[in-house]
């Protein structure tokens, strides 16, 4: 619960090869105008990516695609 409470929070979600290793994976939903979750885009990257990088500009990127989605479909 208290996992859930975080991703809630911060608005987006890790995989640190949970599922499978050497792979790390972040996801973040979209609205439709009513507020309601429409759907969710998920990226995948191999984690030596992520060692080299901090997961922040991946983390923004699919912040800000769900955004524009969201936007798209009439969310406020």
């Amino acid at each position: 619960m208290e996992e859930i409470a975080k991703i809630r929070s911060q608005g987006y979600a890790i995989d640190d090869e949970e599922n499978e290793m050497g792979i790390y994976c972040i996801s973040s939903v979209f609205y439709n105008h009513r507020s309601e979750i429409e759907g969710a885009i998920s990226i995948s990257i191999p984690k030596i990516r992520v060692v080299s990088n901090t997961p922040d500009n991946y983390i923004d990127q699919v912040l800000q695609c769900c955004e524009k989605i969201s936007r798209l479909l009439g969310y406020r």
